[in-house]
């Protein structure tokens, strides 16, 4: 597997599940004390999870810099963004 398409994956699998929790969020907006609070993270994960699906299947179709710096720095920016 080339370093490009490890990266892909890794962006398109933390997009994916970033929806999921997004979505599974979604259902508890009704039963939460602060409605609005959880409407907002909810918000926030699925318009990540579309950013990383949409950034790995860029990364996947359009051709990069095969740089060690860049790939380190496409895996780590969703992981980064889950205390967001």
């Amino acid at each position: 597997m080339s370093e490009l398409s490890h990266v892909s994956r890794s962006n398109l699998r933390q997009g994916a599940v970033y929806m999921l929790v997004g979505l599974v969020w979604g259902m508890v907006i009704p039963a939460s004390p602060f409605p609005r609070l959880t409407l907002g993270a909810h918000l926030q994960l699925t318009t990540h999870g579309v950013m990383f699906l949409v950034s790995g299947l860029v990364i996947l179709h359009l051709p990069f810099a095969k740089g060690g710096m860049s790939t380190k720095i496409l895996i780590a920016g969703p992981w980064l963004t889950w205390p967001v």
